[in-house]
């Protein structure tokens, strides 16, 4: 039995060429390669003693797939593999390898399990679509989707798809999309994946368990002053975050119109929370909000109009080009910088994680113009578009952008 004293030097030592291995130190000096020797008897020692767990999250800290590869090949049963796979999956999506020259490698451990994974009798499917969906490689999770449906796990692949849907940004879920058939069983998927129908269920849900009490908001309302604005503008809040997703849009529509008599960004968020409240209901935003849209509403009101441009990019659950296609068109044509403000945000949520150059392009041109109300909104569009992409050209432009501008809110 080692001693305290030993147990206490053998983990330094793991420590330190741990450290090494992480900082890409070269194994050159006469101390590496006495670090290098003791951790290999630790990894032969492990192996024997069937310490496979533990091996397992030593090869992942010290960056040797190697090891990954030793400990599958030691278990002694394929579902012992893939227990210690998916050990090494999480290991691989922690904090410790979530930043800086670790990415590459935590892209190309996830490829590796991928690739362990389907080697196993019975492949688990699930675990390698999250592999593959963490290590960015949407062609290779469509082709893992065709596969399933090919050999009649359309259940199994929908299982997936609704995974992908809820943790990927539209941008992935795109690519994979464009790599699936047209046709019948891979429609199903497709729906799932284009947000569809994920969006149908939750409204279905929400509507269903909507415990929301419009009393409380009538009684904050009396208890309000109607001439503050700042009154508004709260109760406009409180009104979307109470009934949001549930379609129960009561209070918005009451017989005293509270869009109606609010006033300028009061108005603006009123109408903007009905984009809440029918979050998911893409498909029919623009009929739901005709009396609020620019050249279709009765209003005028720039405030109103701008909200309504921000509720239809708020009601996007799924993957709809029409919506942001009218959205760049509103854009585009708007005058009024309040006009510009909403059409800026509802672009950027309609468009959130896309990675899109066209809806960059467009709200770069509104932030360089150099207006405070609607560049604010352009800086926040062009975030949530561009969510994830990471490009370096980008940032480094926005940064620059925001040395030189006067404006605060920019």
């Amino acid at each position: 039995e080692p001693s305290a004293f030993a147990e206490t030097i053998l983990a330094e030592i793991i420590d330190r060429y741990t450290a090494g291995r992480a900082a890409g130190q070269p194994a050159e000096d006469g101390e590496a390669r006495a670090l290098a020797a003791v951790f290999a008897r630790v990894v032969r020692n492990s192996i024997a003693r069937r310490e496979l767990r533990p091996l397992v999250g030593l090869a992942i800290d010290c960056r040797q797939l190697d090891l990954l590869d030793l400990a599958v090949g030691a278990a002694e049963s394929p579902t012992e593999a893939t227990q210690l796979l998916a050990y090494a999956k999480d290991c691989c999506l922690g904090p410790g390898l979530g930043h800086g020259s670790s990415t590459a490698f935590r892209r190309d451990a996830l490829l590796r399990l991928s690739s362990l994974l389907q080697q196993q009798p019975a492949p688990d499917a699930v675990l390698i679509a999250e592999c593959l969906l963490a290590a960015e490689q949407p062609v290779e999770l469509a082709r893992v989707l065709s596969e399933l449906l090919r050999d009649g796990h359309a259940g199994l692949a929908a299982q997936i798809a609704f995974n992908v849907e809820a943790d990927a940004p539209q941008g992935f879920c795109g690519a994979v999309l464009a790599q699936l058939p047209q046709e019948q069983p891979a429609a199903f998927v497709r729906a799932i994946l284009d947000g569809t129908l994920p969006g149908q269920l939750r409204l279905e849900f929400l509507a269903r368990a909507n415990h929301g009490d419009a009393q409380i908001l009538e009684r904050t309302r009396a208890a309000l002053s109607a001439q503050a604005s700042l009154h508004q503008q709260a109760l406009a809040c409180a009104a979307g975050i109470m009934q949001a997703g549930t379609a129960g849009d009561g209070f918005q529509r009451t017989g005293t119109d509270f869009v109606a008599h609010a006033s300028n960004w009061a108005k603006f968020s009123a109408t903007a929370g009905l984009g809440a409240v029918h979050r998911g209901q893409g498909a029919r935003g623009r009929a739901l909000l005709a009396a609020y849209l620019p050249g279709t509403g009765t209003g005028g009101s720039a405030y109103s109009e701008g909200g309504a441009l921000l509720a239809l990019g708020l009601m996007q659950t799924s993957r709809s080009a029409e919506t942001v296609a009218y959205l760049q068109e509103q854009l585009q044509a708007a005058q009024s910088e309040v006009l510009q403000h909403g059409a800026c945000l509802g672009l950027g949520a309609a468009s959130a994680g896309t990675h899109s150059s066209t809806t960059a392009d467009a709200l770069r041109a509104v932030l360089f113009a150099d207006s405070a109300t609607a560049g604010e909104a352009a800086a926040l569009g062009l975030g949530l578009a561009m969510l994830g992409s990471g490009p370096a050209a980008l940032a480094e432009e926005l940064h620059q952008y925001a040395r030189e501008t006067q404006h605060e809110r920019v």
